[in-house]
């Protein structure tokens, strides 16, 4: 079973980047909210990882706790 330890894991070892200020993974863009930063997971403050962290973990097993 999956648990939130494991999302996390996951997530800090990831490549994907992310907007810095509305947190949308980038994808094939170039810019985001006009802007043009993007960092990985583990670069996030934290209280960014936990709002990624608790969307992700409603998407894969049902639990932001």
């Amino acid at each position: 079973m999956t648990t939130k330890d494991d999302i996390k894991r996951d997530m800090m070892g990831s490549d994907t980047q992310y907007c810095y200020y509305c947190l949308t993974p980038k994808g094939d863009s170039f810019s985001c909210c006009q802007e043009n930063h993007f960092g990985t997971f583990a670069n996030l403050y934290p209280e960014d990882q936990q709002a990624l962290l608790d969307e992700e973990c409603a998407n894969i097993i049902g639990d932001t706790q």
